[in-house]
């Protein structure tokens, strides 16, 4: 009986540890995997991961995982960080449709919405609370050259393509916000703080 008791205590334990452990995640909401065979060509796969999961919710995964990326990239590959800041200035100022988001594509990349295989990068939005979202991304042991780089092209490419006027509109004047942040502010995307606030206040900056 005492036995029996030790056990049910046990796995109490463990669901109350899996609900805080849950609870301190968030809600998870949408999932996003980018696979390559060839550090070129690239499929994006999206799950739905809420049924009450909106389409607003493309653009807020694009913030989240933006600064997700540039906050794992190495400081010895600096170079692909500024690759990426001087590819949002460049998209961010411009009309935010499909023909100036492929305009701004280096050539060579290639993607569509399909299966991701080979090396695939994954990232899943949770739910935080009303006004944040964060997000939880896992890497390939060993990525392409310019893999992580070419990842957030890729997302925000087929995001555009995937989302109304209306969308794309607070997707253009948030991505504006975090490129002024990186490169006027001065925010160091190094720092895990930055990676939680910086893409919820250019979120809320959009209605602004």
């Amino acid at each position: 009986m005492i036995t029996w008791i030790y056990v049910l205590i046990g796995v109490a334990i463990i669901y109350l540890a899996f609900r805080f452990i849950r609870d301190a995640i968030g809600m998870p909401l949408l999932e996003v995997k980018i696979g390559t065979e060839d550090g070129y060509n690239y499929n994006v796969e999206f799950n739905k991961l809420h049924p009450d999961a909106k389409d607003i919710e493309y653009v807020r995964l694009v913030l989240n995982y933006l600064a997700k990326i540039l906050y794992v990239i190495d400081v010895k590959h600096e170079n692909q960080r500024k690759f990426i800041l001087d590819y949002i200035y460049k998209i961010s100022a411009d009309e935010m449709n499909a023909e100036s988001i492929k305009t701004n594509t280096p050539i060579g990349i290639d993607m569509k919405e399909g299966k991701s295989t080979g090396k695939v990068i994954v990232g899943i939005l949770y739910f935080k609370n009303t006004l944040t979202r964060v997000i939880k991304s896992k890497l390939p042991i060993r990525c392409y050259e310019y893999q992580l780089a070419h990842s957030i092209i890729v997302l925000i490419n087929i995001v555009v393509e995937k989302s109304d006027n209306n969308h794309r509109e607070y997707l253009k004047n948030s991505l504006q916000y975090m490129s002024k942040a990186y490169n006027q502010q001065s925010i160091n995307p190094k720092e895990i703080k930055n990676v939680i606030s910086l893409p919820n206040e250019a979120f809320l900056s959009s209605f602004i």
